[in-house]
């Protein structure tokens, strides 16, 4: 399971939550560099204020299957991502340009629940770093 710390929007593998001896929950996950840490919380609302279940923004793992692949093959680093609701699918353009450098549309039957013209990271749209 992922979870999303919610004041950088990073994402890290959940490892297990357990009970501590004097800090009452332990939290240990694997953060995107993969490394393993165990992080300590007084309470359970403590530990729900910087962390949350991520779930992909797009759902259907098909879908999001080829979105993956189609980005592993033309995203490089100097690229964002962004939805276009018009012709329900998604372009990548340069950081420092409007150029749309590659796309990849969907047919009208296939439903995304994502804000028209924002920009997504790989993470965000699949749920995993790239």
């Amino acid at each position: 399971m992922k979870l999303r710390y919610k004041k950088t929007g990073k994402l890290a593998t959940f490892i297990k939550l357990e009970k501590g001896n004097i800090i009452p929950l332990l939290l240990t996950i694997i953060d995107e560099n993969d490394v393993q840490l165990t992080l300590r919380y007084s309470s359970l609302a403590e530990l729900n204020e910087e962390w949350e279940d991520y779930t992909p923004r797009i759902e259907d793992d098909k879908v999001r299957k080829i979105v993956k692949q189609w980005l592993m093959v033309s995203l490089d680093n100097h690229m964002n991502i962004s939805f276009d609701k018009y012709m329900n699918g998604f372009y990548l353009y340069e950081e420092n340009s409007d150029r749309s450098v590659a796309g990849i549309t969907f047919p009208d039957n296939i439903k995304f629940n994502l804000e028209h013209d924002k920009d997504y990271t790989f993470a965000e749209l699949c749920g995993e770093e790239e």
